[in-house]
Order: structure tokens, then C-alpha cells, then sequence
């Protein structure tokens, strides 16, 4: 459904897809917490996605029933009720928005914290205790996060698409709402 809304499969399928492949070929296996911190995170994206999904097509349909109501083919009655839907919509849009903007900011606080990631290790810091003795060297550190870090800048990547286009959204419903004041201010 994903690949519908935003022209292609997302980044974090592709990692998803190419770190299979690379497992099946190094004969080695993901860790179970990451493969857990992948689903979870997979879950949220397409949470955030389909509540876009279902908020962009109601709001094309009443930007669509406001431009035919600027055009003469709808009664007053019509247009008042449509730009009262747009106003709750763009209410809606705002929530969305401020959703997936605190999804965003979640993963950019841990992708900034080398020990956060380094420490997501879970199986590693059990089966090796020793290496992760505070403190921990960046050499460590940096080895240690790289899974992590891949897995969560592939999903920072999906939500910042999905704020793009939510800003997309935005503006097409500031533009609808200034064509239908533009063609108010006309029959006045």
C-alpha cells in the first residue's frame, strides 16, 4: 500500500529486502531485538501511512466539491459545508503532522546517541559483557550501532516522506482555500 502512495517501495523495505539477502548469504542471523525494533517500527510507518492515506483522499474530495462550487455548479448551502469540512480536515492534517513529526523527532534522538544505538545490541551485550564496560570506546560504539543506525535512519527516511507529504497536502489546501476566497470576493 505504501508503494501506491509514494511511487515506489519505501527505504526501509529496500534495507528490509537487501539485509535478507545479505543474511542468507553471510549464513548469519539478525538479531532477534533488532528484527523486533524493525517490526515495531515497520508498524508505526504504516500506521502513519495508511492515517495519511485515508486524511488525503478525504481531503481531495472536499477540495474537489469546493472548486466545483467555485465554478456555479453547487448552492451556497453546499460550498459552507464544504469549507467547514476543509477547516476540520486541515485540523486533521495538523494532528497528522504533528504525529509523524514526533515519530521523526523520537528516531532522530536515538540516532543521535552512539551509545543508544551501540546499546540496542541487545544478544551482543549478554553473550559479551566485557566490551561494553563504561566507558565504551567510539571504536565500539560505532561498530556496535551500526545495525541499529541503518534500521532507524531507513524508517527516519519513510517519515520525512511522509511530512513531505503532508506538507504537499498543506498547500494544496491553502491554495483550494484561496480559490474559494478569491471567487467569494468576486460575487461580492
Amino acid at each position: 500500500k505504501e508503494d501506491e502512495v509514494f511511487g515506489g517501495p519505501s527505504e526501509a523495505t529496500t534495507y528490509q529486502n537487501d539485509e535478507l539477502s545479505n543474511r542468507e548469504d553471510d549464513d548469519s542471523e539478525v538479531a532477534f531485538e533488532l528484527v523486533c525494533l524493525d517490526s515495531v517500527l515497520q508498524a508505526a510507518c504504516v500506521i502513519l501511512q495508511s492515517d495519511f492515506v485515508v486524511l488525503s483522499k478525504q481531503v481531495n474530495e472536499t477540495m474537489e466539491e469546493l472548486r466545483g462550487s467555485t465554478t456555479g455548479k453547487r448552492k451556497k448551502r453546499s460550498m459552507a459545508r464544504s469549507q467547514e469540512g476543509l477547516r476540520v480536515l486541515k485540523n486533521e492534517i495538523s494532528i497528522l503532522e504533528s504525529r509523524v513529526g514526533g515519530f521523526q523527532a523520537a528516531l532522530d534522538a536515538v540516532l543521535d546517541e552512539d551509545e543508544d544505538l551501540a546499546l540496542m545490541n541487545l544478544s551482543r551485550l549478554v553473550s559479551d559483557p566485557g566490551r561494553f564496560v563504561q566507558p565504551v570506546s567510539r571504536e565500539v560504539l560505532e561498530e556496535e550501532g551500526d545495525e541499529p543506525e541503518l534500521i532507524l535512519e531507513a524508517y527516519s527516511q519513510q517519515s520525512l516522506n511522509t511530512v513531505n507529504s503532508l506538507n504537499l497536502l498543506k498547500s494544496q489546501v491553502a491554495a483550494t482555500e484561496q480559490l474559494v476566497l478569491m471567487s467569494l470576493d468576486r460575487v461580492r
